[in-house]
């Protein structure tokens, strides 16, 4: 698993592909959730960073836009949730000093990493 986790985030589309049929077997367990949410975090984080070099795969940077827009605007969305999507949505935008204060604590620091992985 740890296998499929590093070559999907390193752009390999099959793998990524193969990997959430298995996690989303895996959720289904109560045993695997947490794991499974964590994966799935660090996926994402992986494909927003891949979407904003210029050999990203066609298509993947609109695609992620789309996921985000939907976070960032969804009125049942809690605050931090909705917070996540307008940081990330910028982030695909182009921008690099996103405001980060509606985060907590833990998904700030990762977002800091990402863009620090941008620059």
């Amino acid at each position: 698993m740890i296998q499929a986790v590093v070559a999907a985030c390193g752009g390999n589309t099959p793998a990524a592909a193969r990997l959430e049929l298995f996690l989303a077997d895996l959720a289904q367990q109560a045993d695997w959730r947490s794991l499974v949410a964590v994966l799935r975090r660090i996926l994402f984080l992986a494909l927003v960073a891949q979407a904003c070099r210029p050999d990203a795969p066609a298509g993947l940077g609109e695609q992620l836009y789309a996921v985000t827009r939907g976070m960032m605007t969804d009125p049942n969305a809690p605050g931090e949730f909705r917070a996540l999507g307008r940081a990330l949505n910028a982030i695909l935008s182009g921008a690099r000093a996103v405001d980060l204060s509606a985060l907590p604590p833990e998904p700030a620091d990762k977002i800091r990493g990402l863009l620090e992985s941008l620059r």
